[in-house]
C-alpha cells in the first residue's frame, strides 16, 4: 500500500510483494476454514510465499522496461539466501525427503543466473512463455508439496 500511495503501484517492489502477500493467504484461509496449523504447513506456507516472491522477482527481472536495476538473477539471489532457512524448516518439520520440493526452484534459480532481459522484438509472446512456464512450474511446485503434506500429515 505504501507504494501505491506514493505513486508506484507497479512498481517492482509493489508487484513482488502483492504476488507474495496474495501467495501469503492460503495458510489463513486453511485455518479459517478449520485445517489445524501444524509446523509442517507453517514450513511448506513459508516456502509458497518465497516461491512467489521469487518468481515475481524474477519475471520483473526480465522485463526490458524496468531500468531500475533489477535483473533476473536477484530473483536467483533471494532464492539462494532464503534457501537455507527454508531447508533447515522443511527439514525439522518433515526430515530429508520434503527436502525434494526444494529442488525445482533452485534448479531455475541456477538458470536464472545466466538470462538477461529479454528484448522488445516479440516481447508479448516472450511474456506469455514465460507465464505458461512459471504455471507449469507452480503446478509441479503445489503437486509436490500436497503429496508431501498428503505423505507426512
Amino acid at each position: 500500500m505504501a507504494e501505491v500511495m506514493r505513486g508506484r503501484g507497479r512498481s517492482v517492489m509493489a508487484n513482488v510483494s502483492g504476488t507474495a502477500l496474495i501467495a501469503s493467504t492460503y495458510l489463513a484461509w486453511y485455518t479459517l476454514m478449520g485445517g489445524i496449523l501444524i509446523n509442517l504447513f507453517v514450513a511448506v506456507s513459508i516456502v509458497w510465499v518465497t516461491y512467489h516472491a521469487f518468481s515475481a522477482l524474477y519475471v520483473e527481472g526480465r522485463l526490458p522496461f524496468r531500468r531500475g536495476g533489477v535483473k533476473p538473477y536477484h530473483s536467483s539471489m533471494l532464492w539462494f539466501i532464503s534457501l537455507p532457512a527454508l531447508a533447515y524448516g522443511l527439514y525439522i518439520t518433515s526430515g530429508t525427503l520434503s527436502l525434494a520440493v526444494l529442488i525445482e526452484p533452485s534448479l531455475r534459480a541456477l538458470i536464472a543466473i545466466k538470462e538477461d532481459k529479454l528484448s522488445m522484438g516479440d516481447l508479448r509472446r516472450r511474456i506469455r512463455e514465460i507465464g505458461i512456464g512459471l504455471l507449469i512450474e507452480s503446478l509441479v511446485l503445489a503437486t509436490l508439496v500436497l503429496i508431501l503434506i498428503y505423505a507426512l500429515a
